[in-house]
């Protein structure tokens, strides 16, 4: 175990956060405003073209709500809490495509598959020309593993994207390359990654960075992450990203240059301060370690991954008692089953 651990291991990461909830108000008000399946349903009760504006209005705003909140919890990692709000969306609004589209990612992040091809199949009927919908159900489908579905999906929203509409055509391009990844079709997803750097540089490097890092090709997720910082040399993550990488390739120094400039950009960045500690555990810089950790729980008490790095570095620095007791507290956050498998080794022989 090499004492440091990616993001992406965690059950609802920060990058991960992002990846999946990529809803935004301006969706909302596009599929709500814009689309014609978007009419809510007529409660009776009240007549006149005043007591209906004021009924739409009212329904509008209670939409909005749900629909702010939905995203909240779903970047929150709360997707039983969002999918309420959805199910209520869809009470409201029975035939909004983009709301089926969103729902069926909700459930594919919960494991649902079948409920989330279901809601795919729905927004793909009521919406299967809105480009939007398209890009929704193509994310809902990978995140199922309908990797056959996603591509279709994504190919038909990419032949109707506008070239204008850059950011988003870029994503496309991405989703579709990482489903093309995830199938070993090299040749395809290196195409598809390659156009989303024409198109969008900063975020075509970064997303392909990324897919790399997946695949472990951590020298091809360097070169990447390199070019970004080019074009964004003062985006702290883009550094601490490309110092993990150079620190799984035994880069210490490289990787200690990295965390150095995150943390100059960004002095609380608690992810990059547990980065550096376990670099400082490899180089036997004891007192240099134990303060970023200290410092990186200070100022998140909640992140399992780093007191399972403190746990190893203390365990590095025979400080036994001390491992067992972050090893303990991590597992009160999260249960992860690699500290299981560490703890024992700690507990007969003071040594991972």
């Amino acid at each position: 175990m090499n004492g440091i651990t990616s993001e992406r291991e965690l059950p609802v990461s920060k990058a991960m956060k992002i990846r999946v909830a990529l809803s935004l108000m301006a969706v909302f008000i596009l599929g709500l405003c814009v689309s014609v399946d978007a009419k809510p349903v007529r409660k009776s009760g009240k007549s006149g073209k005043s007591a209906k504006h004021a009924e739409e209005t009212q329904e509008s705003e209670k939409a909005g709500e749900l629909f702010g909140r939905a995203n909240r919890r779903a970047m929150a990692g709360d997707h039983a809490g969002a999918l309420k709000d959805f199910d209520e969306l869809l009470r409201i609004y029975p035939n909004n495509s983009l709301f089926f589209a969103e729902r069926a990612h909700v459930h594919a992040l919960l494991h649902q598959r079948e409920q989330a091809l279901n809601d795919c199949r729905k927004a793909e009927e009521l919406g299967g020309k809105s480009v939007l919908v398209l890009g929704r159900v193509a994310q809902a489908r990978s995140c199922a593993r309908d990797n056959e579905g996603a591509i279709v999906a994504y190919t038909r929203a990419i032949d109707q994207a506008s070239p204008q509409t850059k950011a988003f055509l870029g994503r496309l391009y991405t989703g579709r390359g990482d489903v093309y990844a995830r199938l070993r079709n090299s040749k395809a997803a290196a195409a598809d990654f390659a156009k989303a750097i024409e198109i969008s540089p900063q975020f075509g490097y970064r997303e392909r960075a990324r897919a790399r890092t997946d695949a472990r090709n951590w020298q091809g997720a360097i070169e990447d992450l390199t070019e970004c910082i080019k074009l964004n040399p003062d985006d702290a993550e883009l550094y601490r990203e490309r110092g993990t990488a150079k620190f799984v390739l035994k880069d210490a120094v490289g990787a200690i240059d990295d965390f150095d400039r995150a943390i100059q950009i960004k002095p609380d960045y608690a992810c990059a301060l547990a980065r550096r500690a376990d670099v400082r555990v490899r180089l036997k810089d004891k007192a240099g370690a134990m303060k970023d950790f200290d410092r990186a729980v200070e100022l998140e008490p909640d992140n399992a991954i780093t007191y399972v790095g403190r746990a190893i570095g203390r365990a590095e620095f025979d400080d036994r008692k001390g491992a067992l007791e972050d090893f303990e507290k991590s597992l009160q956050i999260y249960e992860n089953s690699s500290v299981y498998l560490c703890r024992p080794n700690i507990k007969l022989s003071g040594a991972i």
